[in-house]
């Protein structure tokens, strides 16, 4: 069963927003100082796909998710890290009532789109390794160095497609996302982890309060930045059947429907 983080959300909405940019594909601007973040629902856990990666097909299967900047306000001095700083991205599907993780973002299928106009041209953080960072597992950020590990999206935009995990039992922060890939249909949710003050409270195994090491250690402002989520019915591709389902501040929840 799917936790959620409804409690966290509301500590975050009482923390500020963060970072900038400028525009990405259908994005905006977004701007980090260190990394970004929010809360709202998403490390709470349950299984995962199998070995074969739950690939599903059906006329209302999306293949990709794009992820756009849209935050309006960058200090381009305070960061190195403009824009939302995205670190996983996982699909939960509800199976006989319960939660059940399909998969993460497809190790690899990374594209990241830079903005037409960057508001920091000369402080973006998007090379080759940030990029495919936002792929696989959660939590591959160096907690007491925290400079790489994520994706600070600078104004742009990255579009990614879900693979499915090794097997049944694994989490968001172990899933490897190297299974086939998985479609994203109506009803399911995508979590998306942007670096926010949830990393400082949580672990690979939950909350502070069930005992777990938090994902971050070090001094991070871990600033709540905004971004918009769209699914594609066509990787690399916009067309009429896409779907904008939602614009989202920090690490959180969204419905596909």
């Amino acid at each position: 069963m799917k936790k959620y983080l409804g409690f966290l959300t509301i500590g975050a909405m009482l923390l500020s927003t963060a970072c900038s940019a400028t525009v990405g594909e259908d994005g905006d601007a977004t701007d980090d100082t260190t990394t970004g973040a929010d809360a709202t629902d998403a490390t709470g856990g349950g299984s995962d796909t199998g070995t074969t990666g739950d690939t599903t097909t059906g006329p209302t299967g999306w293949k990709s998710v794009v992820i756009y900047d849209k935050y309006t306000e960058p200090d381009c001095k305070a960061t190195t890290s403009p824009g939302p700083d995205i670190d996983a991205v996982a699909l939960w599907r509800n199976v006989g009532g319960d939660w059940k993780l399909m998969g993460v973002g497809k190790v690899g299928s990374a594209d990241y789109k830079a903005g037409a106009n960057p508001a920091c041209p000369d402080n973006q953080h998007a090379d080759a390794d940030d990029i495919a960072a936002v792929c696989g597992p959660l939590g591959d950020i160096d907690g007491k160095d925290i400079s790489t590990g994520y994706l600070g999206l600078g104004g742009g935009s990255v579009e990614l497609t879900i693979g499915g995990c090794q097997s049944d039992s694994e989490t968001v922060a172990t899933c490897d996302g190297k299974g086939a890939p998985v479609e994203i249909l109506d009803g399911d949710q995508i979590d998306v982890y942007e670096v926010d003050k949830w990393y400082l409270d949580n672990g690979p195994t939950g909350a502070k309060a069930d005992g777990a090491t938090p994902y971050i250690t070090g001094a991070c402002k871990c600033l709540s930045e905004t971004y918009e989520v769209e699914v594609r019915k066509e990787t690399g591709k916009s067309g009429t059947d896409d779907k904008i389902i939602g614009e989202k501040t920090g690490t959180a929840t969204l419905d596909v429907k």
